[in-house]
């Protein structure tokens, strides 16, 4: 992945899986993330683990 820094990405499927990646590869090339997801209790632990991210249930 090129460098993100300065864009806004919002990955939907954030908490679990391969979006879960994306939104950590996202925030170490520097975007501003905010990861979506049905489960409020993932996306905690998500915030958590990779700090900077944003999140919505």
């Amino acid at each position: 992945m090129g460098s993100l820094q300065g864009q806004n990405v919002v990955v939907v499927g954030g908490s679990r899986g391969v979006g879960r990646s994306i939104v950590k590869a996202a925030l170490s090339e520097g975007a501003t993330v905010l990861a979506v997801a049905r489960g409020a209790d993932a996306l905690k632990e998500l915030s958590w683990e990779a700090s900077g991210v944003k999140t919505l249930v």
